[in-house]
């Protein structure tokens, strides 16, 4: 199926070893063509790898995430703190900022070079965002990374590792960064002192970005706190391999079994994505307005 394969192999490692159940929503998959010639001859070695990394030092981590499925059914936001004033203060998730999305085993899984153009593109917004001043200074900034199985695939990005190491980092266990315990703590402690939009870049937009910012909005939603959190997805830092630009989703019988053969002409898988957050309740910016923050 065309998902993400790391996660697959996060996925099948969470339910043998963690016990973690089901988090409930289906993985629409919208990553596009391609990925079984990944898969075929590659799991087995990367689940190998992988469990090894497990066993090593990641089953804490593991053990959280599965206890934050299953204990969170409490979770609140909390009371804000009065003297915020009438500005909506926002906040910045970065999603997955790692070599191995432009140089790493995924990127040369699939050719690298021009495929990861667009991921590369928005770490550079990313970086220069950063760097502009246009974030206005004390905005809480929280990243994320996936379990990969290369070593050189953990670091972020050469230009953004001097900008993002000074922020606080959590670890997703599969494309759902709800599934740690420490997102939901970071994110209360944001709506406490007046955080009332949560801006999410990060990459893949076809698979981490749509399935972590569905997920928040839907919990949010369920909780009835949506009207105390925003969630936007501003597509200027985030990136996809190009072929997910291609306006062929019709060729993929995945996506055309998910959305019809119809609906899926002249669109891409990127554009299907943008299509389901939006669905699930997200908001979809071409470029959040840093400069100009919103007034209640």
């Amino acid at each position: 199926r065309a998902v993400n394969p790391q996660c697959l192999i996060v996925s099948a490692v969470l339910k043998r070893h963690a016990g973690l159940r089901s988090s409930g929503f289906a993985l629409v998959p919208v990553v596009g063509l391609g990925v079984r010639r990944l898969m075929q001859g590659r799991l087995q070695r990367s689940l190998h790898k992988f469990r090894a990394r497990c066993t090593r030092c990641q089953s804490s981590r593991f053990s959280e995430a599965s206890a934050m499925a299953e204990e969170d059914s409490s979770f609140d936001l909390g009371q804000e703190q009065e003297g915020t004033g009438g500005t909506v203060r926002a906040a910045l998730l970065l999603i997955d900022f790692q070599q191995a999305f432009t140089v790493g085993y995924w990127a040369q899984s699939f050719g690298a070079g021009p495929q990861v153009a667009d991921i590369e593109r928005a770490g550079r917004g990313v970086s220069t965002l950063l760097r502009s001043g246009r974030v206005p200074a004390g905005t809480p900034v929280l990243c994320t990374k996936c379990y990969l199985d290369g070593d050189n695939d953990e670091p972020y990005l050469a230009e953004l590792e001097p900008v993002l190491r000074e922020f606080p980092c959590v670890h997703k266990p599969t494309m759902d960064v709800t599934l740690n315990r420490r997102f939901w703590e970071w994110l209360r402690e944001q709506a406490q002192v007046g955080v009332g939009l949560l801006v999410i870049g990060g990459c893949t937009t076809t698979s981490c970005v749509r399935v972590s910012s569905q997920q928040i909005a839907r919990q949010l939603r369920e909780r009835g706190l949506e009207g105390r959190m925003r969630v936007v997805v501003d597509l200027s830092i985030c990136g996809a391999r190009s072929d997910n630009y291609r306006k062929d989703a019709d060729e993929d019988s995945v996506l055309v079994r998910t959305y019809g053969r119809a609906f899926c002409m002249g669109k891409s898988a990127v554009d299907l994505a943008v299509v389901q957050m939006r669905q699930g309740g997200v908001e979809v910016v071409d470029g959040f307005p840093w400069a100009s923050q919103l007034e209640t």
